[in-house]
């Protein structure tokens, strides 16, 4: 992970949990981090999961923080590298 990403998650982690004060209780800035790693995640798929993190509801579900965070992270990833033509 390179030093501009980890200092987007910060900045990402810090505004995400203003919003849900909720979320001081759990290390978000972690879970971030480990889904960047899991899921190889580079700078221009970093800003598309912003977009994609703002727009989400947290609500009681069935999941957990980490997982709705890796699933989202996995979202992300599939619909910016989907394209065909890459492979040809």
């Amino acid at each position: 992970m390179t030093f501009n990403i980890h200092l987007y998650l910060r900045r990402l982690a810090h505004d995400f949990a203003g919003k849900y004060s909720a979320l001081y209780k759990y290390p978000f800035l972690q879970y971030l981090a480990n889904a960047c790693k899991i899921m190889m995640i580079n700078e221009y798929e970093l800003i598309a999961w912003s977009y994609w993190l703002d727009g989400l509801e947290l609500s009681e579900d069935e999941y957990t923080l980490e997982e709705l965070i890796i699933f989202t992270a996995l979202v992300v990833k599939v619909q910016l590298n989907d394209d065909q033509r890459l492979v040809e």
